[in-house]
């Protein structure tokens, strides 16, 4: 969401693979991938069958990037969101859609013995 705040259409992802399984990795450098381990699953040792699987990230990443497909940041709209300190979000549009995207912020250090309130503006 960020990359679509800053027009950032490409971003480098330290590692396509993980480096090795999950179970026998010594650290998370080796399980930073968006597929399982790569390792003798492609078409050469598969008698041409590919059988990658996804890792959770690589899961979360593609149903992201699908749904953002042609949406825009909209600046106006997001800062007429009106939103306080403790919740990030903005606006993405299409010529036909919008599409409010809310998330959470870390917590002041200490926290407001009041509930924070938060109103949206409407547009019609």
């Amino acid at each position: 969401m960020e990359s679509q705040r800053h027009d950032i259409s490409q971003y480098y992802i330290f590692m396509l693979g993980d480096d090795r399984p999950v179970a026998t990795a010594d650290n998370w450098f080796q399980v930073m991938g968006l597929y399982q381990n790569l390792t003798d699953i492609g078409p050469h040792a598969n008698g041409g069958a590919y059988n990658q699987q996804y890792t959770n990230a690589g899961i979360g990443f593609k149903t992201t990037s699908d749904l953002l497909m042609n949406y825009r940041y909209n600046e106006v709209r997001t800062l007429a969101m009106n939103l306080p300190a403790n919740i990030g979000g903005l606006l993405l549009q299409t010529a036909s859609a919008l599409w409010y995207m809310y998330y959470g912020q870390r917590p002041p250090p200490i926290f407001p013995k009041q509930p924070r309130r938060y109103t949206r503006f409407l547009w019609t």
